[in-house]
């Protein structure tokens, strides 16, 4: 199975951010440890430090991930 690129750097990997552990390790599985593509915090690496990214933001959150790319870049375009 794939892991993803950031899978040792990206918070929400590294720490459960305050979801519940199931939900973490949930998501975990599904996202992390299976490099998908369509990660919203993936996406938004593209474009920002990581740093700027907030530790919350989900994988699913795309919208979001969208929203702070525009805010801090000025590029308006969608994930994918």
């Amino acid at each position: 199975m794939a892991v993803c690129e950031f899978v040792e750097t990206c918070p929400f990997f590294t720490a459960a951010s305050g979801y519940s552990p199931e939900m973490f390790e949930e998501m975990r599985r599904s996202w992390c440890l299976a490099a998908r593509p369509d990660c919203a915090r993936k996406w938004a690496r593209r474009y920002v430090a990581l740093e700027q990214i907030p530790d919350d933001l989900l994988p699913t959150d795309a919208t979001r991930a969208h929203d702070l790319v525009l805010r801090l870049t000025g590029r308006d375009e969608e994930p994918s």
